[in-house]
C-alpha cells in the first residue's frame, strides 16, 4: 500500500469517527492493529471487540471533538498517525 493509499484509508477512518460509526471505523483497521489512546487505562488494544467498546464508550461521553495531526509516519508495511484529540466530557 502506498503512503497515499494509507492516507485515504485514514481519511475514511476519520470520517467514520466523525459519523460515530463504529462498524465503519473497524473496517479501516489493519488485522494486526495496535490501538493506543494515550492515557487510557486499558492501554494498547489489539482485539477488535475491545476497540469497538472503547470507541462506543468515548462516543457516549465526549462532545465537541476535534483532531489535529501532529506527525504522520509511513513505512513499507505500517502507518502511524500522531494526533492531538480534544473534546468536552459530558
Amino acid at each position: 500500500m502506498t503512503p497515499e493509499e494509507m492516507d485515504e484509508v485514514f481519511a475514511q477512518h476519520c470520517a467514520a469517527e466523525a459519523a460515530n460509526d463504529v462498524d465503519d471505523i473497524l473496517a479501516t483497521l489493519a488485522d494486526d492493529i495496535e490501538h493506543d489512546v494515550v492515557g487510557d487505562p486499558n492501554g494498547v488494544l489489539h482485539d477488535r471487540g475491545l476497540i469497538a467498546k472503547r470507541y462506543a464508550e468515548n462516543m457516549s461521553t465526549l462532545e465537541d471533538s476535534s483532531m489535529k495531526t501532529l506527525h504522520r509516519h509511513h513505512g513499507a508495511d505500517f502507518f502511524v498517525d500522531d494526533s492531538l484529540y480534544t473534546a468536552r466530557v459530558v
